[in-house]
């Protein structure tokens, strides 16, 4: 661990996984849990995971008076032989409410990242909080990312509505699909998740299909709101799986990328996120007395089924008080009993069950945009409602004398065109 002492009584604390010690774990945890302005990538469950596929995760600390206020998990490459960038998804988190704090905040984060970027070889850092345009003043010396690590536009439903209310505020063809799903026998089960057992991106794939609920005609209401989704009494909601749980998501992704020509993480990415954040909340943390456990995301994993079928699965986590849908897929057999609907449906009922308050699709187009990457699967998301939110996206901030470092070396390493002459 580092620490070095800045006026306005703020210290800054740079840890490793491997050095950080439980307090400040733990604190951290309730920091992030605290702030709309974050999410599931700022926590140390991810961390590891990302550690594990092979990245370096760093956390800084800033602490005013001995107490946590701002901070920030980046990750990056292992090879500093080649400058690449450090990425903050979902981070930093900042007091926003108070910009002279969080100016400060920024700028201690900023020159610990910069020595960071020193030993990796790094030319920028990339952060991407949970803000809505505009883009915060004291970001003005941040760039517009070439790429968002997390969708910069979703769609957020929100769960403080009875269930009749978040039905009523459906598009009418799309709770006919629920009602339909339900009514034909589909049956929705979650499976259970054990950390550290084969059974989650920073680009979580969409794979719902792409014509969504066409083929069939919309009914004006559903005709029993209450039961629209639950599955029939027969159905154990416990009832254990005959292969591991990975094996039903992968099999829907992988059929789900064929068909729809996406591309699908590999199996690996998937075991390793399963691992690391599946299971009861307790397990995801060494030290199971913490109470930094109690606030750990955690994994929910569905799978639909009809007559022996697998007819689609549905990946999500569960933050706080929000619960984001990850990952998705749907069999090609089937497709007319709408197993989309009717996952979506469970997921939102149990992430309200949870005590989330809001449902984070990941991912949205609300324009429409001929080739936009979520086009295809925005028209089935919208039909469920909600509000449609653009966030400020990758911004990036350029360490200039490293990437000075890097082009001069770049052209000292070019072949000497008049010594090849000679």
């Amino acid at each position: 661990m580092q620490s070095v002492a800045v006026p306005v009584k703020l210290k800054v604390e740079l840890f490793s996984l491997e050095s950080l010690d439980a307090k400040n774990a733990s604190d951290w945890e309730r920091l992030v849990a605290a702030s709309s302005a974050s999410g599931f990538m700022q926590r140390l469950s991810w961390a590891r995971f990302k550690s594990k596929m092979g990245q370096i995760a760093k956390l800084i600390l800033i602490k005013q008076d001995e107490l946590l206020i701002a901070g920030t998990l980046v990750y990056a490459g292992h090879d500093p032989k080649k400058p690449s960038i450090m990425v903050a998804p979902y981070g930093p988190v900042l007091p926003w409410h108070d910009d002279k704090l969080a100016r400060e905040c920024l700028r201690l984060i900023l020159d610990t990242a910069e020595k960071i970027a020193i030993e990796l070889n790094i030319v920028s850092l990339r952060i991407e909080p949970r803000i809505e345009h505009p883009v915060p003043s004291m970001l003005s010396e941040f760039g517009t990312g070439a790429c968002n690590l997390v969708p910069a536009e979703t769609l957020l439903l929100d769960l403080t509505m009875d269930a009749p209310a978040i039905l009523a505020q459906m598009k009418a063809k799309c709770r006919y699909n629920i009602s339909l799903s339900n009514r034909k026998g589909v049956q929705v089960r979650e499976l259970q998740l054990t950390k550290g057992v084969t059974l989650a991106s920073e680009s979580a794939s969409e794979v719902y299909p792409s014509d969504g609920s066409a083929g069939f005609q919309p009914a004006s209401n559903c005709s029993d709101p209450w039961s629209v989704g639950v599955p029939p009494a027969s159905v154990d909601a416990n009832k254990s799986s005959e292969r591991p749980p990975l094996d039903y998501l992968h099999s829907m992704l992988e059929e789900a990328s064929d068909r729809d020509d996406f591309y699908l993480e590999p199996r690996v990415f998937f075991e390793t996120l399963l691992s690391e954040l599946g299971g009861p909340v307790k397990d995801i943390y060494q030290n199971n007395d913490s109470p930094s456990s109690e606030l750990a995301p955690s994994l929910r994993l569905y799978v639909a089924e009809h007559e022996g079928d697998l007819l689609g699965a549905l990946l999500m986590v569960i933050e706080g008080n929000r619960a984001t849908y990850l990952y998705g897929g749907v069999s090609n057999i089937k497709r007319n009993l709408m197993p989309g609907y009717a996952l979506q449906w469970k997921a939102i009922l149990d992430a309200k069950s949870a005590g989330c308050t809001t449902y984070d699709f990941y991912g949205f187009d609300q324009f429409s945009l001929p080739g936009h990457a979520y086009a295809r699967f925005s028209r089935f998301k919208r039909g469920f409602g909600g509000r449609a939110v653009r966030f400020i996206g990758a911004q990036d901030y350029v360490f200039m004398d490293r990437l000075v470092d890097n082009v001069v070396m770049f052209f000292k390493d070019l072949p000497d065109k008049n010594a090849n002459q000679n």
